[in-house]
């Protein structure tokens, strides 16, 4: 089994962010080293799949636990014991490996004095964090701008802890930002479709409502029409009716003035 501590040129208790410190300035010195391709593809292999297993909690813990049992198995020291010889272990496989295991105790002396800079700076680092965090006790303004740098740090962390698999989470950012995107189109054409609809409804209800209305109208035109008509036979037939009546008396008349006019002489007579 690998020795990915070693490759990192890290100890066993090494936080996260010392593994990622150092994984990226293996990377610089490894794009620096005087070495063969096949040489170089191998470093950069090993130096990836170490930070791969140690930048993630449950690969780092389930190989510790594989590399103590390997070491259990081969009549090595347990973990406990090889923190504290570390170093004097480390000088034995060194010696034993070779070039390439001298060329990693080079990087290792210069990881763990990059580690030791870098832990200084950390302390600085929190030192200037908790003297700002003093400060913005004074007011609530301060507490909230503080709140929004600790958000924006834990976000920024969150970016570096991310960071191997950036392609990934590109790839897949991409193809939700096109399936949004699809989605937001299908929305709204969606959208549009039905407001086209229900354009098109209203549309059809206005002209059925304007031409019941039209209809409506006509019928109460024809209504009155049909009303004026019938009132003016009846109004006919009573003038018909009258003129009848006067006719017939007027007959009446002349018929008894004629009567009369007979009967005179007659009488005189």
């Amino acid at each position: 089994m690998q020795d990915y501590y070693l490759a990192l040129g890290v100890s066993e208790t090494a936080s996260d962010s010392i593994i990622k410190i150092a994984y990226e300035g293996k990377m610089k010195e490894l794009a620096k080293a005087n070495l063969t391709e096949a040489e170089l593809r191998a470093e950069n292999r090993l130096i990836e799949q170490a930070y791969a297993t140690l930048s993630n909690r449950a690969k780092r813990d389930w190989y510790d636990r594989k590399r103590e049992e390997e070491q259990s198995s081969r009549g090595f020291l347990p973990k406990s014991v090889l923190v504290g010889g570390g170093i004097a272990l480390a000088t034995v496989v060194l010696l034993a490996a070779g070039w390439q295991a001298h060329l990693r105790a080079v990087v290792r002396k210069e990881a763990r004095a990059q580690e030791e800079r870098l832990e200084a700076e950390r302390e600085r680092a929190l030192a200037r964090q908790e003297e700002a965090e003093a400060r913005q006790s004074e007011s609530i303004a301060s507490q909230e701008a503080s709140m929004r740098e600790r958000r924006e740090a834990e976000q920024r962390y969150r970016l570096e802890r991310d960071r191997a698999n950036v392609s990934a989470q590109q790839s897949y950012a991409e193809q939700r930002a096109r399936s949004e995107a699809a989605q937001q189109e299908y929305a709204a054409r969606a959208e549009e479709e039905r407001r086209r609809r229900t354009a098109a409804q209203q549309e059809d209800r206005n002209r059925y409502q304007a031409e019941a209305d039209q209809r409506r109208a006509l019928e109460e035109v024809e209504r009155q029409r049909r009303g004026i008509e019938a009132r003016e036979r009846e109004e006919e037939r009573i003038r018909a009716e009258r003129d009848a009546r006067a006719r017939m008396e007027a007959a009446q008349v002349r018929a008894r003035e004629q009567a009369e006019q007979q009967s005179r002489p007659s009488t005189t007579r």
